[in-house]
């Protein structure tokens, strides 16, 4: 079986779930794929996905991405953001990120990002959404109550040295 609707490993929880006769947590991020096993897409579909990669270990650096149909943008926050047109460039072999002639598309792809970015919580965007700022912030100053500098409270109420 092929499905052409974009899916997510979230949606196999759910998936599982319905398929085995019990009903799922209305609290989950996932969506039951039994609709496009049979043939049938709901009309509330997500057009595109999302991924986002955790950097800051062996090198590499976090990197946030969304994808539609024909398009896929990729934001890297310490190098150069990556606009790919999978129609004509199914392998991303072109970078079109600073082509005049897609930024329309450049625009619509940031804001479909932000959206997700808000709806997900995502504690990193105010690590790496630099477009936003004209110069560089540190985390702190633009939400310091969303943003503990360290993640263990006994270590945060320790005395400076």
């Amino acid at each position: 079986l092929e499905v052409g609707d974009f899916v997510r490993l979230l949606d196999l929880m759910p998936t599982i779930v319905e398929l085995g006769g019990a009903r799922a947590p209305d609290r989950l991020d996932g969506r039951s794929l039994v609709p496009l096993l049979r043939g049938q897409t709901p009309p509330n579909w997500p057009d595109s996905v999302y991924c986002e990669h955790h950097g800051e270990v062996w090198g590499y650096q976090s990197q946030r991405m969304v994808r539609t149909r024909r398009w896929k943008y990729v934001y890297n926050p310490h190098d150069v953001d990556e606009l790919y047109d999978l129609r004509d460039d199914p392998a991303e072999m072109s970078n079109l990120i600073e082509d005049p002639a897609q930024a329309g598309v450049l625009g619509e792809m940031k804001a479909r990002l932000l959206g997700w970015n808000d709806a997900t919580n995502d504690m990193f965007k105010w690590l790496w959404v630099r477009w936003n700022f004209p110069e560089p912030v540190r985390p702190e100053e633009v939400c310091p109550e969303k943003l503990p500098l360290t993640c263990d409270p006994a270590e945060r109420s320790q005395p400076q040295a």
